[in-house]
Parts: structure tokens; C-alpha cells; sequence
């Protein structure tokens, strides 16, 4: 698909995480919202990723959805899981972009997060292989 191709309406989100716990905790709860993701989640969640931070003092979040609309419904969702909370209780969300067509509902809950925020709604260049 290129940039040409409209269907291309995916959502990629990359968020960057202080730890306030150790590493080892952190990955543990990354692992366990990860593998009930992939288990249990939303078709539209494409790829879920986390990455750890060489000094183990922070760690991000690559997400691809396949569309603006999967992007509430799957907070919604985690929000509801155990796993979730146990995450949240070892890191600290400090910045969030957007990379892709974000609806009015993402940029308002976004908004109302009061963090760092950046958007990147229209696709320059590229392809899916």
C-alpha cells in the first residue's frame, strides 16, 4: 500500500513511560497485558510493544491499531483487566504521539490526559510491505 492507497488509516501510538518501580516488575506487567492482548484484545490492535530503556529508569509503548476507532475501545477494554492497574502502578505516562489519523475522540482524551502530546496525522511518505 502506498501513500496514494486511503485505506491506509492505521493508528500507530508511542508512548514514553518513567519507571516508579524496578525494571524487573515493570517488564513483568508489561508481559502480562501483553500476552492477554494478544490473547483476549481487540482484532484492531495490529502490533503491541513494549521496550524497556537502557537505564532501566524508563521504558515505551509501540502500538499500531487498524483504525482511529480501536484506539478508545482498547483502553476501555485493558481498563477493565487486572493487569492493567498493576502496569499503571509501575510507570508514570510522560509523553504520547500520534502518528496517523487520530479522531475527535482520541485528541479529546489526549487532551484531557495533560501531558506532552504530539500529533502526526498525515502520511508524508511510505508503504506496507
Amino acid at each position: 500500500m502506498g501513500v496514494g492507497d486511503r485505506t491506509l488509516d492505521r493508528l500507530v501510538t508511542v508512548a514514553e513511560y518513567e519507571l516508579v518501580s524496578s525494571a524487573s516488575a515493570c517488564e513483568e506487567a508489561m508481559t502480562a497485558l501483553s500476552t492477554r492482548t494478544e490473547r483476549e484484545g481487540l482484532e484492531g490492535v495490529v502490533n503491541y510493544r513494549f521496550y524497556s530503556g537502557a537505564e532501566g529508569t524508563d521504558a515505551g509503548a509501540v502500538v499500531t491499531y487498524a483504525d482511529p476507532a480501536t484506539w478508545p475501545r482498547h483502553h476501555e477494554m485493558v481498563a477493565t483487566w487486572e493487569e492493567y492497574p498493576v502496569l499503571q502502578a509501575t510507570v508514570r505516562l510522560t509523553a504520547y504521539r500520534v502518528f496517523g489519523p487520530a479522531s475527535f475522540e482520541v485528541r479529546a482524551r489526549l487532551e484531557a490526559a495533560n501531558l506532552p502530546v504530539r500529533l502526526f496525522p498525515r502520511l508524508a511518505a511510505g508503504f506496507d510491505r
